[in-house]
């Protein structure tokens, strides 16, 4: 059963961030057409800016830009600070993270030349928001640490306990549910008495959560059960159904009253017409009927879920119903369907581990590009920054009293030396987790791409496609594996795929070979993306390792008694064209007539063999003689008849390289 958190991502502002009530929005609009003191419009600006922020980003950014031209005019540089705080949040809401970043970093600036700890600290509160948004944890658990400490030191203990729940909430996302569950116990300790309602519901319901992964289930179901209510009294439909799910997902000690609950929740999420939590419902509930001998209905439910999730392109909703059919007509003694099922839950697994990975690359490329961005604040760029504001004090001149230019200048001078100050102070200590950065984001892109096009992503943020006269392509494919799918558990048949695949990325490692994929019980690499010469012959010995690692676990099983698995390796040689598919979910992979070669060449050989194309074997006997069984010409699927070869071994030529 999943469990899920309630991520309840606070921003903050001053005094305005819950009123969203557009009528609120037009008594400011209405007020502001009869004010004319700069100071007072730039606040009312402000403040309707970040009201239209929600439903209305760009209005709101004009506002904003609105209320820093006020404040400029007569030379508030705290409204200044908030101004740009308000285009930060509109930013934000645009998913247009670089200039956002930007804004709350001058809002910072300006904010500290004056000493405001509150501004600073809500702006720091803000930025990890964004930072969090886009994936980039470490950068957030930093900001949303600093704001703590500042809210702590002016005792706002409801901003501080606010806080607390975002960190919380950030470990809970790294896994770290004993962090997180000190963290929310401390924000409950803190506001229960003094957060809004919905608040201290959310909180109530993740510490659930974090008490379940800790095995304290007791201390789990309260707190559900505190949320539960909380969410009751307030009308909270939504997240009463996530609390249901997750109270339903917990050990209760009535199967009744789980099924109630699931239920309950279910009748909701139908209401609010939200696929990818009925789905969540659906197969949790498919479940639990299965484990309480409900078969049919569980298999109507699964099925359902498939579906649900089918229709918003929900990977891991697709593989965690396809893994409860699998189950169900496992159950059902239908082993054709199980093993369909099965099947199809593998192919999703991996796709999601794929995904994963690639997400985890796109979070490293964007960690590194702020990094880059730290280190281009230089000197030059403030001093640019210090002359636009000196040059915009020169035009209020024209239009105030020439005693107030001083005034202002002085004070444009100060903000940007004090500026200047805390941006270098910043820079030199970001410039010390830069390189740690660098070799994490590094290990994790070479681990999935090729070095030079790890580089090119690293350099331009995407990688162009190339061509390859000449590489090598193995595909490996396990025999007989309807059957042996109709003799394991779906559990013991992923395990073993499991142990087999770790094997193998192992074996490409050693060799120096690029793994490409997984297509369920199908494996696939690459020998010669980075420039090798003897990558024919690479590959034939990355695949001589792999069938000997096979025969040792084959050995290893049948003195277990359990069913051994066998493998068909095909290889063949010739031109590709190799890239990123995609933007931000990309898939490295190889197209090409060669591919489709290489795979006829595994589906035309037999088990514990290696059999490869003409153009393998010419251009891996370049190298080193190869003792092979010739086998003709052979029929190949849409390929007409083929030379093949089956490898027996290979015998170093005499005074070769």
């Amino acid at each position: 059963m999943r469990l899920v958190f309630l991520m309840f991502l606070l921003m903050f502002s001053l005094d305005v961030s819950s009123q969203t009530n557009t009528q609120v929005l037009d008594s400011l609009l209405r007020e502001l057409s009869m004010v004319h003191d700069d100071s007072l419009r730039s606040q009312l600006q402000y403040e309707a800016a970040v009201l239209c922020s929600e439903f209305d980003p760009e209005g709101g950014l004009r506002l904003a830009y609105e209320s820093f031209e006020s404040a400029k005019a007569c030379g508030d540089s705290v409204s200044m600070a908030w101004a740009q705080d308000a285009v930060g949040i509109c930013r934000a809401e645009q998913s247009d993270y670089a200039k956002a970043a930007e804004a709350y970093r001058l809002s910072t600036a300006l904010f500290k030349a004056k000493g405001d700890s509150t501004g600073w600290a809500i702006n720091l509160a803000n930025l990890g928001a964004l930072y969090r948004e886009q994936g980039i944890l470490p950068e957030a658990l930093e900001a949303y640490h600093k704001a703590v400490s500042l809210f702590g030191d002016m005792a706002m203990p409801d901003q501080e306990a606010s806080l607390l729940l975002n960190i919380g909430n950030v470990h809970a996302e790294l896994e770290d549910h004993q962090a997180a569950f000190k963290l929310y116990k401390q924000a409950l300790a803190l506001g229960e008495d003094i957060l809004q309602p919905t608040v201290v519901g959310v909180l109530y319901g993740n510490l659930g959560i974090s008490q379940a992964h800790l095995g304290l289930e007791t201390d789990a179901i309260k707190s559900f059960e505190k949320s539960l209510s909380i969410h009751r009294e307030l009308g909270n439909t939504r997240w009463e159904a996530f609390t249901l799910g997750n109270l339903a997902s917990a050990q209760l000690e009535s199967d009744e009253r789980t099924l109630s609950y699931y239920n309950q929740a279910l009748g909701t999420y139908r209401q609010l017409d939200e696929a990818a939590n009925i789905n969540w419902i659906l197969v949790d509930l498919g479940k639990k009927e299965l484990e309480m001998g409900m078969t049919r209905k569980a298999l109507g439910h699964c099925a359902e879920g498939l579906v649900k999730a089918q229709q918003v392109e929900y990977l891991e909703g697709e593989m965690n119903a396809c893994e409860c059919l699998a189950k169900v007509h496992e159950r059902l003694g239908d082993l054709t369907s199980a093993y369909r099922f099965q099947t199809e839950f593998i192919t999703l697994s991996d796709s999601l581990e794929r995904r994963h990975n690639e997400q985890a690359v796109v979070r490293l490329v964007l960690e590194q590009s702020h990094r880059n961005q730290l280190r281009a604040d230089s000197l030059e760029q403030v001093e640019g920054s210090m002359k636009l504001e000196m040059r915009h004090q020169e035009e209020i001149h024209n239009k105030n009293q020439q005693r107030n230019i001083f005034l202002f200048i002085g004070l444009g001078v100060l903000i940007i030396a004090v500026a200047l100050l805390s941006r270098l102070m910043y820079t030199r200590r970001a410039k010390n987790i830069i390189e740690e950065g660098k070799r994490e984001s590094d290990a994790l892109l070479r681990n999935i791409l090729p070095d030079e096009v790890a580089e090119e992503l690293k350099a331009n943020g995407e990688a162009q496609a190339r061509q390859y006269a000449e590489v090598s392509i193995l595909f490996s494919d396990f025999a007989s594996f309807t059957h042996l799918a109709e003799r394991l558990t779906a559990s013991e048949l992923v395990a073993e795929l499991n142990v087999c695949f770790r094997a193998f990325d192992e074996i490409m490692k050693s060799f120096g070979v690029e793994k490409i994929k997984t297509i369920g019980d199908a494996y696939m690499a690459c020998a010669g993306l980075d420039g090798e010469k003897k990558h024919a012959l690479t590959i034939i010995r990355a695949a001589q390792s792999m069938q000997e690692f096979m025969i040792n676990r084959g050995k290893e099983r049948e003195e277990a008694g359990q069913p051994i698995f066998e493998m068909r390796i095909g290889i063949h040689s010739g031109p590709v064209v190799a890239g990123i598919v995609g933007t931000t979910k990309f898939q490295y992979d190889l197209w090409g007539d060669a591919v489709n070669i290489a795979s006829r060449m595994e589906s035309a050989g037999e088990v514990g063999k290696i059999n490869i194309s003409e153009a393998t074997f010419k251009s891996a006997s370049q190298w080193e003689a190869i003792k092979v069984e010739d086998r003709g010409e052979i029929e190949a699927k849409n390929k007409g008849k083929m030379r093949m070869f089956f490898v027996k071994e290979l015998i170093e030529k005499s005074g070769s390289e």
